[in-house]
């Protein structure tokens, strides 16, 4: 999926998760967060590993919880693999802190 950098100056593809529910999934859009190898310091991110994956990524890689995109699904270029509920249920959980008052 090409991800926009956040200075909308470009962009990279990289993996991202679907977040979004069957209902929006069945639209043309979905919501994206974005997948990254390089480790944050911060409390935006998901770390996940290969006992969370069905299929492992091709690095130590982490959920980025804050970096959350709108996409046609059109742009998507294939499924890679498929995280955990307990992974879903921590993304959850982190989104929600972000929009906490």
């Amino acid at each position: 999926m090409p991800f926009p950098f956040t200075s909308q100056t470009g962009g990279t593809k990289r993996p991202a998760l679907v977040f979004s529910g069957s209902k929006m999934n069945s639209t043309a859009d979905v919501i994206l967060v974005q997948i990254t190898k390089v480790q944050h310091t911060d409390n935006y991110s998901v770390p996940i590993n290969a006992k969370d994956l069905i299929l492992p990524l091709r690095f130590v890689s982490e959920i980025r919880c804050n970096k959350i995109l709108v996409a046609e699904q059109s742009l998507i270029v294939h499924q890679i693999s498929r995280v955990s509920q307990a992974i879903i249920d921590q993304v959850a959980d982190k989104i929600n802190e972000i929009f906490e008052p």
